[in-house]
């Protein structure tokens, strides 16, 4: 139920309100028969139920994730089973400016989603003129965002993969890696934030005023990476591509759980849909 609530409201300045005591014993509520009520708890309680399984699968597709990619390129790597090269060696620096001709998306990199478009983010157009001197990334190429969040403690590095091309921050450090390597391989190495003791070991005097890690671009291009055989690449790249979509696959189905309940909490909570109930309990009711 939606309804005006200033009348019951008290001005404590300039946009801001208090509710009264007395504003407060004038609200109306729904109230079904109690039987309805039961009913309408029954209903919600099997979608909480039904929340809480897609929460424990979720939960066991992460850990399934977390702990192949300790098993698959965590751990050969602190054995020494494969060779390591810096950055630099196995890519080439991307600096190209777009074309003054080209339309494209201005993006910026989240620590939780990847590459996202800035006006979708911030529902506005952020970058100004400096949008000049943004850098033109193709499909396929990596930035590193040397912001440091939760979740990547000394920034994080994603491939552009839902654009075909678009304009990221010339903070950012982008390159694109050897053809004769597996792009995917090293996706999952930089989201498994592979290079945080590396990065962290760069940083001298913490986190600039502007959210930035005074991490210089030829420092971070020195970060070593392993580099196994190509036909190893690609067995894990597959393994863990295929255990990243089982996750993907439910944060979705619980995120549309959740939708779902609301929108039922919406219209039962309001009176907009009313439960059907049973014989018994109609004549409970009655």
């Amino acid at each position: 139920m939606h309804r005006d609530l200033t009348p019951m409201l008290s001005r404590q300045g300039v946009g801001r309100y208090k509710l009264t005591k007395a504003g407060l014993e004038k609200l109306e509520f729904p109230l079904p028969p109690k039987p309805e009520q039961a009913a309408i708890v029954r209903a919600l309680s099997t979608w909480d139920q039904a929340i809480a399984t897609s929460e424990g699968l979720l939960v066991n597709a992460q850990l399934q994730m977390d702990g192949l990619l300790q098993q698959l390129l965590i751990k050969p790597t602190v054995r020494g089973d494969w060779n390591t090269r810096p950055i630099s060696e196995i890519s080439e620096r991307i600096q190209r400016r777009a074309n003054e001709d080209q339309e494209l998306p201005i993006l910026m990199i989240s620590s939780g989603s990847g590459f996202v478009r800035q006006d979708e983010k911030y529902s506005r157009f952020m970058a100004g003129k400096s949008v000049e001197n943004y850098i033109a990334l193709d499909q396929g190429e990596f930035a590193y965002n040397k912001g440091n969040s939760k979740s990547y403690e000394f920034g994080c590095v994603f491939s552009l993969n839902t654009y075909e091309r678009g304009l990221v921050p010339n903070v950012y450090v982008c390159f694109k890696l050897s053809p004769e390597l597996n792009a995917v391989f090293y996706e999952h190495l930089f989201r498994a934030d592979f290079l945080h003791d590396q990065l962290g070991a760069l940083v001298n005097t913490g986190v600039r005023n502007n959210g930035l890690l005074n991490i210089k671009p030829v420092d971070f291009l020195a970060c070593q990476v392993p580099v196994p055989p190509l036909d190893v690449q690609n067995r894990i790249a597959e393994v863990l591509t295929t255990a990243a979509k089982r996750v993907a696959l439910q944060e979705r189905d619980l995120e549309l759980l959740k939708q779902e309940k609301t929108a039922l909490m919406s219209q039962l909570l309001t009176g907009k849909r009313r439960v059907k109930l049973l014989d018994t309990e109609a004549e409970v009711q009655a």
